[in-house]
């Protein structure tokens, strides 16, 4: 039995193409984000609403920089976020931005290099 890192089902799936943002189909891009956006806002403690301008900032940025990651590890980087794996959750200052989502995604793209070069156990 190979002993598998938490977050293994999420990060195994970068490697299927279809599953990524950028080759998503718009609508289902688009209401998958939202989802994720609103309910990471809502756990994360963020009061308000996200302004209209920052929705496109954080849909660009992931169109650009993190287009390769899946929705289902969009919402796996928040979540270890949340709960701390990387240590001190990030703070948002009440501001839900591209700027806030660059840094968590950034921290986990970093736990997922460091899950890749990590030796599995085998019991």
């Amino acid at each position: 039995m190979v002993n598998l890192p938490f977050g293994d089902k999420e990060i195994r799936e970068y490697t299927k193409e279809h599953h990524q943002l950028r080759n998503l189909d718009a609508d289902l891009r688009s209401a998958g984000l939202g989802y994720i956006i609103s309910r990471t806002a809502t756990l994360s403690g963020f009061k308000g609403e996200i302004p209209e301008i920052n929705k496109d900032d954080i849909s660009e940025l992931l169109l650009t920089r993190f287009k390769t990651i899946s929705l289902n590890e969009l919402n796996f980087a928040f979540k270890l976020d949340r709960h701390g794996y990387h240590g001190e959750p990030t703070q948002h200052y009440q501001l839900f931005n591209a700027e806030y989502v660059a840094r968590v995604l950034n921290r986990y793209l970093k736990y997922k290099n460091e899950i890749r070069i990590r030796p599995r156990r085998v019991k």
